[in-house]
């Protein structure tokens, strides 16, 4: 299990990963794993769970039968409508998801992201086909409407076009002096409009050239459409008037008003008569696409509009808020219809199916709703991952815990039946981190105004508030919290905790970066570098006893040493774990398996074993003399559970794990039950645990039972 963290930092400019709730039951998911180990004709282990951060676009293939979705968490994920599960996990972003779009056929998903790229994924197997790398984040991708050329757009001066299939041109239609911030495509896909800055360009999609620039708009253009038949367009931006535009001649025909703040998101009804617009005023504008005369004011929402969708049939139009509801308007008479109600965050996206039953709606708060049109209720919800506020840190003696309630309020808890024991409440908010001394009674907390708070937790009482100054990026608590380390422009100071009084400095100016410890003893500390490098510096002359590992490995974002204080853990920007023998200066391992950055490391008491806590949404034991992975424990979400798996594909979970487990045999998927007596085998996972090594061939459980003896019971 994972101990406190020992370095919260301080700055919000640095790239430190975040902060991760401790403990197995209480490790949000970020993200699915895969059994390693198997072959691609034998049953393969995977976790379905939902996004891991908020949801930024949704789109339904063309039959209906599935719904693409991108997030913050870098994953494109496409759902199965007809059973709520995930059929393909697409990981190949670094950075965020922007925009997901299928082919006219439905065989292409194409996803862009802020990492640059666009990738062509075969959406039958999730295999990628082409992958694009471009001068800027991308901010928005289409297919032609004929399915033979895909469309990129990026923030900085590009839109790209290229044969999906033959992967042949990649062929710069133009070099824009805009950020392109929205693109799209009239019907017979012979013109797209690039909307950017307060100018709108449309560009022959044939040839690449310009054939009109439509300027007007006194502010950033926010949102772009085509009318269905593709001769008109309407957009929207920052200063109110809606602008509608004939395509042949680029002019503009009408200046529709209404709206008193920004227009965010516009829309055409199917059969081009009416233009819907949604604003910062909190309400909806339709006008008459034919005079552009104001029909309705659509008023309903207490927060700004995000985005509108038109039904098929156009007689409905859905609009979602920040202020976490979705509305469905009769677009006849402009009454409400429905209010969708459950989401805990604001709404970012609807879309409409083809069919027009069901509307699936994204938002912040990582989860995708599809909503049954007919009653008004959600259907499904393909879930994401609770989101934790507060960094969870245990006592020495785990008898207690500590989460946050609110901004202000933080709960030290009883292990044993997770009751409140006491409330801490500051006078500002906390920032998440919490750690408890080498003696329980003492408890630090990071708050908002750069201070830290010691508590006595015996009273809930502050007995001391620390300011490292204005310029310090991080502190770091010897194990007693008595002294604590603060580093300024690369100078590092040793502290008392009761006085904040200096009480050594440390010679030399080159202690800046991430990852920060002191040795159990207090007695040496360890100073991570971006070059590589981390340097042991000794407490007592304050001197740098020794500089461990190489200028050309990745940078280093977290150390931790050993009860014995002889080895130290190195993990690094790359998400590997590096193991150094202190006294001897040399490598012991390297551990590989991370696919996020590693926020926590702790070795076991014998030095045996380390555990890793990762962004990936997984807590990870290695084995410390090899570097080989033991084990990994990934926690549902309070409600639901764990589950901990081996790299053989050997499992265990708790009683509602299982439904979150499906097993992918080629292209098939098949729920839990399958395979379970083949691979529920608790017996391994705590051989695993223990760091005991397990066959390769280890004989498969028959009948619910092990060959041998009777198989422990679910969840021990």
């Amino acid at each position: 299990m994972l101990g406190p963290r020992q370095v919260v930092r301080l700055s919000r400019t640095m790239r430190a990963p975040p902060r991760l709730a401790v403990g197995v039951w209480l490790l949000p998911l970020f993200s699915c794993l895969a059994a390693v180990g198997l072959s691609q004709d034998k049953p393969v282990l995977v976790l379905q769970t939902g996004h891991t951060d908020a949801v930024n676009a949704v789109a339904f293939s063309p039959d209906g039968r599935s719904l693409a979705s991108g997030g913050v968490d870098n994953t494109v994920l496409v759902w199965d409508i007809g059973t709520g599960d995930i059929k393909l996990r697409l990981l190949g972003h670094a950075e965020r998801v922007t925009a997901v779009a299928f082919s006219q056929d439905g065989r292409i998903l194409a996803s862009g992201s802020q990492d640059r790229s666009v990738i062509l994924w075969d959406a039958q197997s999730g295999l990628v086909m082409r992958k694009r790398t471009l001068k800027s984040g991308v901010t928005a991708v289409t297919f032609v409407p004929n399915g033979k050329a895909v469309i990129a757009a990026t923030q900085v001066d590009s839109i790209v076009r290229w044969d999906p299939v033959s992967g042949s041109a990649g062929k710069v239609l133009e070099t824009l002096r805009i950020s392109a911030n929205y693109l799209a495509y009239s019907s017979d896909g012979r013109l797209m409009a690039v909307g950017g800055g307060s100018v709108i360009l449309l560009v022959d999609t044939a040839n690449g050239k310009i054939t009109h620039r439509l300027a007007g708009h006194n502010g950033h253009v926010t949102s772009v459409a085509f009318s269905p038949d593709g001769k008109r367009l309407v957009s929207g931006n920052r200063d109110n008037p809606v602008r509608l535009w004939d395509v042949e001649s680029g002019t503009e025909t009408e200046l529709m008003s209404g709206h008193t703040a920004g227009v965010t998101s516009l829309a055409f009804s199917p059969d081009g008569q009416s233009v819907a617009a949604g604003s910062n005023d909190y309400s909806v504008i339709l006008w008459d696409a034919r005079t552009g005369k104001l029909v309705r004011k659509l008023e309903g929402h207490t927060f700004t509009v995000n985005t509108l969708s038109f039904s098929p049939d156009g007689r409905t139009l859905a609009s979602g808020c920040a202020d976490t509801t979705i509305i469905l308007w009769d677009v006849m008479t402009g009454e409400e219809k429905t209010c969708l109600e459950g989401y805990a965050c604001a709404v970012w996206s609807v879309s409409y199916s083809p069919d027009g039953g069901t509307l699936a709606t994204g938002g912040a708060d990582r989860t995708i709703a599809l909503w049954d049109i007919r009653t008004g209720r959600i259907g499904r919800t393909l879930p994401g991952v609770p989101d934790w506020g507060c960094n969870v840190s245990f006592s020495p003696d785990w008898r207690t815990y500590v989460t946050g309630t609110n901004e202000k309020v933080l709960a030290l808890r009883d292990v044993a039946t997770g009751k409140v024991k006491r409330n801490l409440a500051g006078s500002v908010p906390f920032d998440g981190g919490a750690l408890f001394g080498s003696k329980s009674g003492i408890l630090a907390t990071w708050m908002k105004d750069r201070s830290v708070w010691l508590w006595d937790t015996a009273t809930g009482r502050v007995k001391q508030k620390l300011s490292p100054g204005s310029n310090s990026d991080g502190m770091v608590f010897s194990p007693d919290l008595r002294e604590f380390v603060t580093v300024t422009k690369g100078k590092a100071v040793l502290r008392d905790s009761r006085t904040g009084k200096v009480k050594l400095k440390l010679k030399g100016t080159s202690f800046g970066g991430y990852g920060r410890a002191f040795s159990q003893d207090g007695q040496i500390i360890a100073f991570g570098k971006p070059d590589g490098t981390v340097l042991i510096a000794d407490t007592g002359t304050g001197r740098v006893r020794q500089t461990l590992g190489t200028r050309d490995l990745a940078a280093v974002i977290g150390v931790a040493f050993s009860k014995d204080g002889r080895l130290l853990g190195i993990s690094r920007e790359d998400c590997t774990i590096g193991v150094w023998d202190v006294n001897s200066g040399k490598s012991v391992s390297r551990m590989s398996g991370h696919t996020h950055g590693i926020a926590e490391m702790t070795f076991s008491p014998d030095s045996r074993r380390l555990a890793s806590g990762s962004e990936d949404g997984t807590v990870r034991i290695w084995d410390v003399a090899s570097g080989r992975e033991l084990i990994a424990l990934i926690s549902l979400d309070a409600a639901e559970g764990w589950v901990a798996l081996t790299p053989q594909g050997y499992y265990n979970c708790s009683a509602n794990g299982d439904k979150y487990i499906r097993w992918r045999v080629g292209e098939g998927v098949f729920p839990a039950k399958e395979f379970e007596k083949r691979f529920i085998r608790p017996d391994l996972v705590l051989k695993a645990m223990r760091g005991e090594t397990l066959a390769a061939n280890q004989k498969p459980t028959v009948g619910g039972k092990k060959a041998a003896g009777n198989r422990p019971a679910r969840g021990q």
